[in-house]
């Protein structure tokens, strides 16, 4: 309803705001010119009427002055002709048009003179209400022809803006909430090539990842169970075979072997369970951020929603003022100040909408494609903060970024940004247990060949018995309480493996910590990148 309202009154403002400007400057002009033709003919009648009523009033006849006088008269705009013997101010003819004589009125005054005497006077007045109706029934005519013409600009308009966007963007709402709703058994079909059926198709690639990724997880799950039901069942079975040692010792050696061999390919799916758990790991951040984006998208539509009603509140306001022909200049005025403070806020709101969507588009194609590519540090920074501030709003901890500007980067931003998500989120978890208030600063800074990015809180900080502990896979002290144990270990890898740099930590208990990437600039090959280019193509 917002940008339906919004539409009509851009609509209605570039419409008829010129028009009623060119119209009131015609006006003028038509008005003017008339009133030129209106006050030469004045003159040129006053001057006719001093030569043809110089005889007539020196023989003192006004029988033959009547009909001159009356030949005027016949003019519509003629109100009154006036002629005065001097120097006693007698009436010797006069004549009054009742129905022209209607303000404004101009007039025009001669004398007659006859043997170097003033013998008469003239005055002739003339009406230019006639010229006001003319140049009022015009403009009426106009704005009868702009109002049908209108009304059919605008049915068109609102038809083709709620077909082709209003109703979309209901569908991409509808669709968001059902992501975080996790409702991922219906896919999310988009026939469109505009940039709403690229979100919509961004949407399903995000639906499919992310219900592909429960499925392994309830499949990883099964086969935990089914392990553990099997290990039980050795374990019985090595009790019994203890109890019977002495009679089946070239048994139980057997047996030993096999279990051995059976704990032996336990251990390389245990590893490769871990591996599967950090690709999980990395979906369910992205589904967070979808989650987040989601919700944070409510406000700017919302706001948009909001100016959008008033709008429309006013414009019906103004246009039942303007029927009744109570218009007022003042209220024109302020209606022009609020529909132009609207439709900044409008923008404003709608730009903050695009840049979300925008940001949330590279965020997620980032880390989901694990693409190379030369970006620049500060703006991939910026972009993967704004997904992560959502969260935070929940929270009274502030995000910061103190990032150098035109630091740039041949390395994967997507893996980048998983470790700062990864980070940011640990510090949220860890740092500030049972605090109030906090502040959580990523740092870029250029060191020559290579870039220094530290995350910095001021929480609690990391005690000293844990500290070489932190990156190994599944320690955490959240043990229970939702935590994996995977997440710093995820980010070492990917800093070490992947970006090709050095991760270090620094904490003081009780002042926050640091961690602290040494990145080069231009990161390392990682097995497969050769062909990288030749798959792409390929698909």
């Amino acid at each position: 309803m917002s940008l339906r309202y919004t539409l009509a009154v851009a609509l209605v403002l570039g419409l008829v705001g010129p028009s009623w400007i060119a119209l009131e400057h015609e006006k003028q002009e038509v008005q003017q010119r008339l009133m030129e033709e209106l006050k030469a003919d004045l003159d040129r009648y006053a001057d006719l009427l001093v030569q043809a009523l110089r005889e007539p009033v020196w023989h003192l006849s006004p029988e033959f002055g009547t009909p001159i006088v009356d030949t005027v008269m016949r003019d519509p705009r003629v109100a009154r002709v006036r002629v005065t013997l001097a120097p006693q101010d007698w009436v010797f003819i006069e004549r009054v048009h009742a129905e022209s004589n209607k303000p404004p009125i101009f007039s025009a005054s001669r004398s007659i003179t006859a043997q170097g005497k003033n013998v008469a006077r003239i005055v002739l007045d003339m009406s230019a209400s006639n010229i006001y109706r003319r140049v009022s029934e015009a403009e009426h005519r106009f704005y009868w022809r702009t109002g049908f013409s209108l009304l059919g600009a605008l049915t068109l308009i609102f038809l083709t803006f709620y077909l082709r966007l209003m109703r979309p963007v209901e569908r991409l709402v509808k669709q968001s909430a059902e992501l975080a709703s996790n409702r991922l058994g219906a896919p999310f079909v988009w026939g469109r090539m505009d940039e709403i059926g690229r979100v919509g198709r961004c949407l399903e690639d995000t639906r499919q990842s992310l219900a592909r990724m429960f499925a392994e997880v309830e499949k990883i799950n099964a086969d935990l169970l089914q392990e553990n039901e099997e290990r039980r069942k050795a374990e019985a079975a090595l009790a019994k075979y203890a109890t019977e040692l002495e009679d089946r010792v070239r048994e139980r050696t057997q047996d030993l072997s096999a279990s051995n061999e059976e704990l032996t390919a336990a251990l390389h799916h245990l590893k490769l369970t871990q591996k599967e758990l950090v690709e999980s790991e990395k979906l369910a951040s992205l589904g967070r951020l979808v989650a987040g984006v989601a919700h944070e998208l409510n406000t700017p539509i919302g706001n948009a929603v909001m100016v959008g009603s008033t709008l429309g509140d006013h414009v019906r306001d103004i246009k039942a003022q303007m029927e009744s022909g109570q218009l007022k200049k003042s209220s024109l005025a302020r209606f022009m100040g609020d529909t132009a403070a609207a439709c900044v806020l409008l923008g404003r709101s709608l730009e903050q909408a695009a840049q979300l969507v925008s940001n949330f588009k590279q965020v997620a194609v980032d880390q989901t494609s694990a693409q190379r590519r030369m970006f620049d540090v500060a703006t991939t920074l910026k972009e993967v903060l704004s997904t992560l501030r959502p969260r935070l709003k929940k929270t009274p901890f502030v995000l910061e970024l103190q990032a150098a500007a035109g630091l740039r980067m041949d390395s994967y931003p997507g893996q980048l940004g998983q470790v700062i998500t990864n980070l940011v989120i640990n510090a949220e978890l860890h740092a500030y247990a049972e605090r109030t208030e906090g502040t959580i600063a990523v740092e870029a800074e250029d060191s020559g060949e290579r870039v220094r990015i530290v995350v910095r809180d001021n929480g609690c900080g990391i005690a000293e018995k844990i500290r070489g502990k932190i990156f190994d896979p599944f320690f955490t002290t959240k043990m229970g309480s939702g935590g994996t144990g995977l997440g710093l270990n995820i980010v070492h890898s990917l800093v070490t493996r992947v970006l090709g740099g050095r991760l270090t930590l620094e904490s003081v208990e009780g002042a926050g910590s640091a961690f602290i990437m040494d990145l080069p600039k231009i990161a390392p090959l990682v097995v497969g990148e050769e062909d990288a280019p030749e798959d792409a193509a390929a698909g």
